[in-house]
C-alpha cells in the first residue's frame, strides 16, 4: 500500500509540476495562435499557426478572473527586450467586441495585424465621411480635445478613466493627458481587413506580443500540411 501511495504521489507531483511549467510558458514565454482568415495575406494565410515570443515586448500580468467576468482590470507588463516597431506583426486582444464605442478587453478573441503607426505618429482616418489626419497619443501627451477629434478620442479617454477608476480630467483649456501608448494597426490584405481604420487606436495593454514564426501550416479545407510554410520567420 505504501508503494502505491508513493507512486500516486510521484505521479501527482509530476503532473502538477508539468501544469505549472505549461502555465509559466503560456504566461511569460510563448503563446501560439491559429490564423482563421486571409486578412493578413500574403504574409499570413488561413491555416497558419504562429508563435508569439512574449519577452520581446514584455509579458502581461492581470487578474484573469476579473477579466473573464467582462470587468475592467489593470494590466501590468514586465520589462521587454524591445519596443514595438513600425511594420511589426502583432497579436492582440480584440478591442471592440460588444460595442463599437466602448473599448473592452476580450480574452477569447485575438486579432493579428501589422503596426502601421506608432505613438507620436499621425494616421489618416475617416471622420464624418472625410479623410483627415489624427494624432496617435503616447503616454504623457496632452492633447486638446475639440469638436473635430472628440468622437475619436472619447472612447480612449473613457477606457483610461475606467481602468484608473476615476473621472477623466480635462483641463479648463480643453487638454487631456493620456496615460497609455496607442497604436494604429492594419491588415496586409487591404480592404478585407477589419482593423484600426474601422475601430480606431489600440492601447498598449491589449498587445499580447510580436508574431515571430509560422511553426505549422495546414490547408483549411483538406487539413494537409503546407510544408513550404512551416518554420518560416515572419
Amino acid at each position: 500500500m505504501k508503494k502505491v501511495k508513493k507512486w500516486l504521489w510521484n505521479i501527482a507531483f509530476v503532473i502538477s509540476l508539468s501544469l505549472c511549467g505549461l502555465v509559466f510558458i503560456q504566461v511569460f514565454l510563448l503563446a501560439t495562435f491559429k490564423i482563421p482568415s486571409g486578412s493578413m495575406e500574403p504574409t499570413l494565410q488561413a491555416g497558419d499557426h504562429i508563435a508569439v515570443f512574449k519577452p520581446l515586448y514584455g509579458s502581461r500580468l492581470f487578474n484573469v478572473f476579473v477579466a473573464l467576468k467582462g470587468k475592467d482590470t489593470p494590466i501590468y507588463r514586465s520589462p521587454g527586450l524591445q519596443k514595438v516597431h513600425k511594420n511589426d506583426v502583432i497579436v492582440f486582444n480584440a478591442p471592440y467586441y460588444l460595442s463599437k464605442t466602448k473599448l473592452e478587453l476580450n480574452l477569447f478573441r485575438y486579432y493579428v495585424k501589422r503596426c502601421q503607426a506608432l505613438p507620436g505618429d499621425s494616421a489618416e482616418v475617416e471622420l464624418d465621411g472625410k479623410a483627415q489626419k489624427i494624432y496617435i497619443p503616447r503616454e504623457g501627451d496632452s492633447i486638446r480635445i475639440n469638436s473635430k477629434n472628440q468622437a475619436y478620442y472619447q472612447k480612449l479617454i473613457d477606457w483610461e478613466s475606467r481602468i484608473q477608476k476615476k473621472e477623466p480630467t480635462i483641463s479648463a483649456s480643453g487638454y487631456y493627458r493620456f496615460s497609455h501608448d496607442y497604436y494604429f494597426l492594419v491588415g496586409d490584405n487591404g480592404e478585407k481587413s477589419f482593423d484600426s481604420r474601422h475601430w480606431g487606436l489600440l492601447p498598449d495593454d491589449f498587445i499580447v506580443g510580436k508574431a515571430c514564426l509560422i511553426w505549422k501550416s495546414q490547408n483549411i479545407n483538406t487539413q494537409t500540411y503546407q510544408w513550404d510554410r512551416c518554420l518560416r520567420w515572419i
